[in-house]
């Protein structure tokens, strides 16, 4: 009877990093399959991975830079709208396109 409760406790601690890996994958923009996957074999060790895998910048701003005419913060990194004077992420002023033009 000891030896069950323990397999269900196990089970239930292998789903719980299965999810929480599965959603930082999501958040940074990762296969949350795979992610799950990870989680549910290392447990912590899966979900640490997740936490500093570096942000995949093409699948979580993609939805940004189709909302309307984007240009990339050199900063921080970050799309900001074209017409954007500062950057709305890390306060920096963005060179108007004259300045890019005559490359200052």
């Amino acid at each position: 009877m000891p030896s069950s409760i323990f397999f269900v406790v196990l089970g239930l601690n292998a789903l719980l990093f299965a999810f929480a890996t599965a959603s930082v994958a999501s958040y940074r923009g990762h296969n949350v399959v795979m992610a799950f996957i990870l989680g549910f074999i290392f447990g912590p060790f899966g979900l640490v991975i997740a936490c500093f895998r570096p942000v995949n910048l093409s699948a979580t701003q993609a939805p940004v830079v189709e909302a309307g005419p984007m240009r990339l913060c050199e900063s921080c990194r970050s799309y900001v709208p074209d017409l954007a004077s500062v950057c709305r992420f890390c306060g920096r002023d963005l060179p108007d396109e004259d300045q890019i033009a005559l490359g200052n």
